[in-house]
């Protein structure tokens, strides 16, 4: 686990990149695939791009939740 720096925050990094493909393994989206629209904010959430019921959507989900 990373240490905050002077401030007290903590520094998230990640491999996931705009543009990727990736799959959802929980939650109501568990199974489903979209592409990550932006990267990962402070709180460790991203937004990703699905297609439901012929729309594209955009929805927003916790980094745990990606593969």
């Amino acid at each position: 686990m990373k240490q905050p720096d002077g401030e007290g925050v903590v520094v998230a990094s990640s491999n996931l990149k705009v543009g990727q493909q990736v799959h959802l393994s929980s939650g109501p989206f568990d199974g489903l695939v979209g592409v990550i629209q932006d990267p990962p904010d402070a709180k460790g959430r991203i937004k990703v791009l699905m297609t439901l019921l012929s729309r594209q959507v955009k929805v927003v989900v916790p980094v745990s939740c990606v593969k």
